[in-house]
């Protein structure tokens, strides 16, 4: 589980290098969300420069602090009609993803089944979304390895 989280992370951090980098994007992103030029956007992006900072944090305070900030933003975007529905349920899934990564021997079984609803909604929604897409193939993949089994045994059922 540990591997399909570094890697998600090493393919949506490209552009961001630090710790420093994802405060300050932060800090802006609540600015902005402040603003009238606010789009539904600005919450995406805030949920997810949160979500990523989990990634790169070690305490566990923190990461609940921002998780549960991220899961506020994500439940004003399920209100918002110009959100793309696709991708919100794609960032909620991220947001569990994480939230498995902080414990995955109590969080893996809290959390799992809503990690595959919300990636199923992404992509019922929009096969094409890449995000959905990647995440459901890794997620299901290192799951598949780290119950013992291959994809295929996985798929079977």
């Amino acid at each position: 589980m540990r591997t399909i989280t570094f890697i998600i992370v090493f393919i949506v951090t490209t552009t961001c290098y630090s710790q420093n980098n994802l405060m300050g994007t932060r800090n802006r992103l609540q600015r902005e969300l402040q603003t009238t030029e606010a789009t539904w956007m600005t919450a995406y992006n805030l949920a997810y420069t949160d979500i990523l900072m989990t990634f790169a944090l070690k305490d566990d305070t923190m990461k609940s602090r921002l998780l549960d900030e991220a899961e506020g933003c994500l439940s004003k975007l399920e209100n918002t009609k110009e959100a793309d529905g696709s991708e919100i349920e794609a960032l909620k899934a991220f947001r569990y993803l994480s939230l498995v990564n902080m414990n995955p021997s109590v969080n893996g079984p809290k959390y799992g089944a809503n990690i595959t609803i919300a990636l199923e909604k992404a992509r019922k929604q929009n096969p094409d979304n890449p995000r959905a897409i990647i995440l459901w193939a890794m997620y299901h993949k290192n799951m598949a390895a780290f119950m013992g089994k291959s994809m295929k045994t996985m798929n079977r059922k």
